[in-house]
């Protein structure tokens, strides 16, 4: 009896881990082009709202999301470009501060997967969203007082 007990216990620790892992390999694949379209969540401690930041940035921010760069060029001449970007799958909640990121449990139900942008391992303050239909942009904090800090997230077009 105690051999099925550790037989079954180690398969169902296999199929964790193993689902697990299957989990963090999903590659990135939505490459283009695309523009801020409406912005769908600003925190709490920011002076911005959500309909300041649409109005502002909506149709005026383009962003490039290739294997090769990532870019984001807005209207006003403020640019970000990052070669050779590493698209690093991670759970969606992962290392999300609830107490500094308010109503975001909201938008987070509807999310499928995460890729947060890298390069040498470093956090280079972007990610990226998705979930069956759209694809977001978010520009996150982190350090190390602080679990991710979510500033804004748009939802690209």
């Amino acid at each position: 009896m105690k051999i099925k007990i550790l037989l079954l216990m180690l398969f169902i620790l296999s199929f964790s881990i193993t689902s697990c892992s299957n989990n963090r390999d999903v590659s990135f694949s939505s490459f283009g082009d695309y523009t801020y379209y409406e912005c769908v969540f600003v925190n709490s401690l920011s002076s911005s709202t959500i309909e300041y930041l649409t109005e502002l940035n909506g149709g005026n921010i383009n962003v490039a999301i290739y294997e090769e760069y990532f870019s984001i060029d807005s209207s006003d001449s403020q640019m970000i470009h990052i070669d050779n970007p590493n698209y690093v799958n991670y759970k969606v909640n992962s290392d999300i501060d609830t107490a500094f990121n308010l109503n975001i449990d909201s938008f987070l139900k509807d999310i499928s997967f995460r890729y947060d942008i890298y390069i040498n391992e470093e956090y280079q303050g972007y990610s990226i969203f998705l979930n069956n239909t759209d694809l977001y942009i978010a520009r996150i904090e982190n350090s190390d007082d602080v679990d991710c800090i979510i500033w804004e997230i748009y939802i690209l077009q």
